[in-house]
């Protein structure tokens, strides 16, 4: 789209200038101008002609075209050789050189044959060309600098990443190649522009361009495509995220993650079961890189797999059992690692986030997402009993608790592969587990009497639920 509107006004501002010059060279040899630009003093008529139309014009245009060439290589430098290739097919550029050398041409040829009596119009001809070489290079330095933008050379290449492009990529992939060359890639430039605008710290270009792949991605993603599609765009963000990790901009970390689970939740509603996978296991690979040093990025995980498991509660079905396995082994992987890594502080966002997505799996009566929670909660309770994390074990206990309660309440039952399961049983078999490692350091400190008495209150609170079957309806608030 912004391509277009610089082709437009490009062609506008470009056209228009020449066509009204042209018309007023017109008039003036015609003789029907109503104004007079020029006498027929032959002195006279030689100063504009070798002072402004050959010698002006002549420092003029060598001074453009040298600054513009080092302001077209600098941008090359920075971002991609290609910048240059698409200055040199820009309209403006080849316009201003066919002014310049035609007003010089002209100049010089009619020099040659000046004598007296001067013709006016002739003269007029000549200060019209002038004029026309100066007005040209308000379009061409503005156009110039808009299309050595960054973005300008995004949004141009992207356009040459269509549908007949995409299909290319097919005969490819289906030849069993599993990367495209250098030179067939239309990805790739941008791709480099994106890079290296990580390595300058120039994140607006990066944001623009993440943007702006993700968009035409999503614009040309289908079922019948995604097994050649979603490799080839999944791939390159993959890239940037890995690049973004070493150059240590986490913002750019943050947002591959977030484009990551955008696509994940998208295509589980579309059941493109394969991009999904893909999306996981590339969110695994980012999303674990970034653990160590970024905060922001560790809660961008969480809440992008939070976001495709709530996407999963809305459909069944046996491929949908593999993605949230998936996806749990995901959440088990990531709460061992935060623990290894003493990220205590995420271990408590961790599972703090788990309350609002625990409500919609009650309100949903999602039985089999329950237990797996109520099974991640637990090894999240155990490893900060062993760790002295007691403010996460405190969020566990009353987690589970809640969750129980609810359980109890609209009496969920899973219907597992082995039998039925009444899940606020299972919910108290997990505390359970949770006091059972609990009392092992009781004689540490007296908090952990605190503890179990909350664990036994939660026990017996959802026992006495699930005896009565009474209805709380404000369990959430």
């Amino acid at each position: 789209m912004k391509r277009m509107r610089i082709e437009n006004l490009e062609r506008i501002s470009v056209l228009s200038l020449a066509g009204l010059f042209l018309l007023l060279m017109l008039l003036a040899l015609t003789e029907r101008s109503p104004f007079t630009l020029a006498n027929d003093d032959l002195e006279n008529a030689r100063s504009i002609m070798e002072g402004v139309g050959v010698q002006g014009l002549s420092a003029i245009f060598a001074i453009v075209i040298s600054l513009t060439l080092m302001a077209v290589q600098f941008a090359s430098q920075q971002y991609t050789h290609r910048i240059m290739d698409l200055h040199i097919k820009s309209l403006t550029f080849w316009a201003v050189i066919t002014v310049y050398l035609s007003s010089l041409l002209y100049n010089v040829f009619m020099l040659g044959r000046l004598e007296a009596p001067v013709e006016s119009k002739y003269i007029e001809v000549s200060m019209l060309l002038s004029a026309l070489c100066f007005l040209m290079l308000i379009p061409f330095f503005s156009i110039t600098m808009v299309r050595l933008r960054p973005e300008t050379v995004i949004d141009n290449m992207l356009t040459k990443v269509d549908t007949a492009y995409l299909n290319s990529i097919k005969e490819l992939t289906t030849d069993g190649e599993t990367r495209i060359a250098g030179e067939r890639d239309k990805l790739l430039p941008i791709i480099e522009i994106i890079e290296k605008s990580i390595g300058n710290g120039d994140r607006g270009t990066v944001r623009f361009g993440l943007g702006e792949i993700y968009d035409r991605y999503m614009a040309h993603l289908t079922k019948d495509n995604e097994a050649y599609v979603s490799p080839y765009f999944l791939g390159h963000i993959l890239g940037i995220g890995r690049e973004a990790i070493i150059e240590a901009d986490d913002d750019t970390v943050v947002q591959v993650l977030e484009i990551f689970g955008e696509v994940g939740t998208h295509t589980i509603a579309q059941n493109m079961n394969l991009t999904t996978r893909l999306a996981l296991e590339y969110l695994d690979v980012i999303g674990f890189k970034g653990l160590k040093e970024y905060d922001v990025a560790t809660q961008q995980m969480i809440n992008s797999l939070h976001s495709m498991l709530r996407e999963l509660m809305k459909l069944e079905g046996e491929n949908r059992r593999e993605l949230r396995n998936q996806i749990f082994t995901l959440y088990h992987d990531t709460s061992d690692e935060l623990y290894t890594l003493k990220k205590y502080r995420m271990v408590k966002y961790f599972t703090n986030s788990f309350t609002s997505l625990a409500e919609t799996m009650v309100e949903q009566k999602q039985g089999e997402m329950i237990d797996r929670t109520g099974g991640l909660l637990e090894s999240i309770g155990i490893f900060a009993v062993n760790l002295d994390i007691r403010d996460v074990l405190y969020q566990v206990v009353h987690l589970l608790h809640e969750i129980g309660l609810a359980c109890a309440r609209d009496k969920i039952v899973w219907n597992a592969p082995k039998g039925s399961v009444n899940l606020a049983e299972r919910i108290i078999d997990h505390l359970l587990k949770v006091e059972g490692e609990t009392l092992k350091y009781k004689s540490k400190s007296k908090e952990f009497d605190v503890i179990i008495n909350q664990i036994e209150f939660a026990r017996k609170d959802i026992e006495k639920y699930l005896e009565k079957g009474t209805d709380f309806s404000e369990l959430w608030a």
